[in-house]
């Protein structure tokens, strides 16, 4: 009876642990191509991380004027089909490629989303370019209206990165891997009016619950035709009950 009593504890230890690390898992990722808007969701209760479902996304301010997800502006406009390509799988991953030109502004944008399913992060890569003989100004976000664990939330801001914080410990962060990028998390009209106004993101976040948003920017200067210029970033789902 004891070895069973035993057995028996080790068994719901596994199952509570694997039931855990299911919760942090990512599935169904789709970008919307003329506004690259992302939905996303969690494996474990098919619950989108973002208000909405989609309210995700890319966004573009070239000489301050907005364009794309968040901006209230000009909407990209496809340069090619999107595409889709992989199964999903570690070894075999699901990579949407989303080329775009920003309205008569004469940049280009290739976005590039790296996916396993049933991982906790994925990678998008972001390419821009110009027509301009010229140095070309420019400034690019990655954000999104939070619904991790609920609508409401704090923030916090994590080594190159920034996250949304539920009540649950569940987050979703944003990480910068290229490096230079401002962010911020705050009331979600706050976070997107910056993003209205063509500024940078301004490294805060609020330390009260409010319906929060979250996300980087980067302002970075193109190099002349036909140079461009890569940025990367990640998007983590994790529960800080797990270590995940």
């Amino acid at each position: 009876m004891v070895r069973v009593k035993r057995f028996t504890k080790v068994l719901v230890g596994v199952s509570v642990l694997g039931l855990l690390l299911a919760g942090c898992r990512l599935t169904g990722l789709e970008i919307t191509p003329s506004r690259l808007q992302c939905r996303v969701v969690s494996q474990s209760d098919g619950k989108p991380l973002f208000d909405g479902g989609n309210q995700c996304g890319t966004a573009v301010a070239s000489f301050g004027v907005p364009f794309g997800f968040g901006s209230n502006g000009a909407q990209f406009r496809l340069a090619a089909p999107q595409t889709r390509t992989g199964s999903g799988t570690a070894t075999d991953p699901l990579v949407i490629t989303t080329e775009l030109q920003v309205a008569d502004q004469g940049v280009n944008l290739t976005q590039v989303d790296t996916f396993v399913d049933g991982a906790t992060s994925y990678d998008t890569t972001i390419t821009v370019s110009t027509f301009s003989t010229e140095i070309y100004p420019i400034t690019v976000y990655r954000a999104a209206d939070c619904a991790v664990g609920g609508d409401n939330g704090t923030g916090a801001l994590v080594p190159n990165g920034v996250s949304c914080v539920a009540s649950n410990g569940e987050r979703i962060t944003w990480t910068d891997l290229t490096g230079g990028a401002t962010r911020q998390e705050g009331a979600v009209g706050d976070v997107f009016a910056v993003i209205g106004a063509g500024k940078p993101f301004d490294n805060t976040a609020s330390t009260v619950t409010v319906d929060n948003a979250a996300g980087l920017s980067w302002t970075v200067n193109i190099p002349p035709s036909p140079g461009s210029l890569t940025l990367k970033s990640r998007f983590t789902y994790e529960s800080s009950g797990t270590g995940s």
